[in-house]
């Protein structure tokens, strides 16, 4: 996301209960199962974009599609609590172009 969000110079805000969980996560508490979607590298899923005017084509794409947040203007990157509260995400996870 961080790197997708520099190359378009902009931010992002991701809504927690948007995020798809691994079956294997359903049974564990809430913060390690969102901990886990926000860092872990084991489930491989396409990050991308798409124009809002354009949603609706995605219904026919070959797998699930899942709107996880949105872009905005600026350069934060903002995780939406199921409470209703916001935090900063932080670079985190896996960096397969770190040498």
């Amino acid at each position: 996301l961080r790197r997708l969000c520099e190359a378009s110079g902009c931010g992002a805000e991701i809504s927690a209960a948007d995020l798809p969980q691994a079956q294997a996560l359903l049974g564990f508490p809430h913060e390690k199962a969102l901990d886990v979607a926000l860092k872990g590298g084991e489930e491989q899923i396409l990050l991308f974009a798409a124009d809002p005017k354009d949603v609706n084509s995605l219904d026919d794409a070959p797998g699930p599609v899942h709107r996880v947040g949105r872009l905005l203007p600026g350069g934060a990157l903002d995780l939406l609590l199921a409470g209703g509260g916001r935090e900063t995400l932080a670079p985190q996870g896996f960096d397969h172009f770190r040498p």
